[in-house]
């Protein structure tokens, strides 16, 4: 019983530090990021709504998450 509740306060940190994390992206990397994971839009749908093209909106996914796996990486 303990073990889980020192999990659930892990789980509950790494989930601010998440947040905080994204929010630290420049906005354009939040919105494009936030638009494909919380959204779950497509590349393309994000593009259209951005009026971007969708290489620059792959190009800002995977800069967003090159951030937040560098960033976790080193805890």
């Amino acid at each position: 019983a303990d073990n889980d509740v020192f999990e659930q306060l892990v789980s509950k940190e790494l989930a601010q530090q998440f947040q905080l994390e994204i929010q630290d992206m420049p906005i354009g990397m939040r919105n494009v990021f936030l638009m494909s994971r919380e959204e779950h839009l497509s590349v393309n749908e994000i593009a259209g709504k951005l009026s971007i093209s969708s290489q620059t909106v792959k190009n800002q996914i995977t800069s967003a998450l090159k951030r937040l796996r560098a960033k976790y990486q080193a805890h």
